[in-house]
């Protein structure tokens, strides 16, 4: 029993240990899965304020006013949406009052918030005419942590009752030590007042046991003779009887089986879409789009991050080229001439991603923007050549280009990317020349950020 106890006990304690760390486990993957939601539907909705901002006047437009509605409808995450201006303010806040605004330092003062850290995130990123979009998602709510602790305290009140139970039916095994095999000692038995002599052993004239003989007889005779064997009729087996069997020749690397054969090659059975867990296969399929060769659009962010620090910390330029062929869609033959033409004439696969309907964005590293606009001015006359050249004669071709360049700053990706936008932006408008290229002052902006 005190075995029984020991073990108990490892039990009760490993089983609250789990009943502690199950709740924290699924409240910490609740979250993560909140952070990765949200992080989604604010790219979304960035993507489409890119496409419609354009200046802070558009912040009324009823293009984007009809976007940010039916994000605020469809996400219940959402809490809050703003669009501010560093020279003029709040241009556009969803909903116009919240308890998570805080009272604006002076006109023109951007946007401040106050909200818990724990259960909301706050996602901030650059716009085209220096505009911010800045966005509050919650991440966990009420009711992902609810859930996790009430079936912990179920969980805990079960096992609580199921050791009361246990308890109460080994209490009267408890109370003493069970003699070895099992059974409990039993009580002394009364000693009378004199001594008993014990009965005498009745005597029963029994023959001598077999084997045995006489007690009296000759000592020197064998209490047990051997039988009489006849040695003639017996075999004994020799080593020349024995065949010693061939075993068979085994390639290399085989090992041999209980049959004597080598053991079949055994090769790794493939999954298939059935042994998948439900919901494996929503989102993304791998790195790369199947329809156009190029990557998802939701990996450019955390990819030109990654690679603006590599640039960074060897010292080297980086551009970003955001192009769009404004008369060709994403399923259409110029559009596939137009991704996998780009994707092959900058030798970058894992580099070059889907940017919105119509557009792709190619990461250039290590070049700077000179080189950038000269080899854009190539792919231009090439896609002209493939596009228009094959149908008709050489005429105008919808493509425009936006380039921004790191040039020896500490930026990052959204800063980067919304220079681009306005760069595309301002191709658009120019028309004739198809690209244009946004060109920092590394001192300007130095001085911008020391001023901050």
């Amino acid at each position: 029993m005190k075995r029984a106890a020991i073990a108990l006990s490892i039990v009760s304690v490993a089983a609250v240990a789990a009943l502690a760390a199950w709740p924290l486990a699924r409240i910490g993957s609740a979250l993560r899965r909140g952070e990765t939601q949200a992080r989604t539907a604010y790219s979304d909705i960035r993507r489409q304020a890119l496409n419609t901002l354009y200046r802070p006047d558009d912040a009324a437009d009823p293009g984007w006013l009809a976007a940010a509605r039916a994000s605020w409808d469809r996400d219940d995450r959402l809490l809050a949406l703003v669009v501010s201006h560093p020279d003029t303010g709040v241009l556009f806040a969803l909903p116009a009052a919240s308890h998570y605004y805080l009272e604006p330092s002076g006109p023109g003062s951007a946007p401040s918030f106050a909200m818990p850290e724990q259960a909301v995130a706050r996602y901030s990123g650059a716009l085209a005419s220096g505009m911010v979009l800045d966005a509050l998602y919650t991440t966990v709510s009420q009711r992902d942590v609810f859930i996790p602790l009430r079936d912990a305290g179920l969980a805990a009140l079960f096992l609580t009752l199921a050791c009361a139970a246990l308890l109460v039916a080994t209490r009267g095994a408890w109370r003493q030590d069970p003699l070895p095999g099992g059974h409990a000692p039993s009580r002394p038995a009364v000693r009378p007042a004199y001594p008993v002599p014990p009965p005498p052993e009745p005597v029963v004239d029994a023959p001598p046991a077999r084997g045995y003989g006489d007690p009296y007889a000759d000592t020197d005779a064998p209490l047990h003779a051997p039988p009489d064997l006849d040695e003639e009729g017996l075999e004994y087996p020799s080593f020349e009887s024995f065949d010693v069997p061939e075993l068979p020749d085994l390639p290399a690397g085989a090992a041999p089986s209980r049959q004597g054969g080598p053991e079949p090659t055994r090769t790794s059975a493939s999954i298939g879409t059935r042994d998948l867990p439900a919901g494996s296969l929503s989102g993304p399929q791998g790195l790369f789009d199947p329809e156009t060769g190029l990557g998802w659009e939701s990996y450019l962010r955390e990819r030109l991050s990654a690679e603006l620090k590599r640039s960074a910390s060897f010292e080297q330029d980086l551009c970003l080229l955001l192009a769009t062929l404004d008369d060709s869609a994403r399923g259409s033959e110029d559009y596939a001439i137009f991704a996998r033409t780009a994707q092959e004439f900058f030798s970058f696969k894992d580099l070059s991603f889907v940017f919105g309907e119509r557009g792709i964005a190619v990461i250039l590293p290590n070049m700077d923007v000179d080189h950038a606009i000269r080899m854009s001015e190539e792919l231009l006359k090439k896609l002209t050549f493939l596009i228009k050249g094959r149908t008709a004669a050489m005429s105008y071709l919808e493509l425009f280009m936006g380039l921004s360049s790191r040039s020896g700053r500490l930026v990052d990706a959204d800063r980067l990317i919304g220079e681009s936008v306005a760069a595309l932006k301002k191709a658009r408008e120019e028309r004739d020349t198809h690209i244009m290229a946004f060109r920092p002052d590394p001192e300007k902006f130095r001085s911008f950020l020391a001023s901050q």
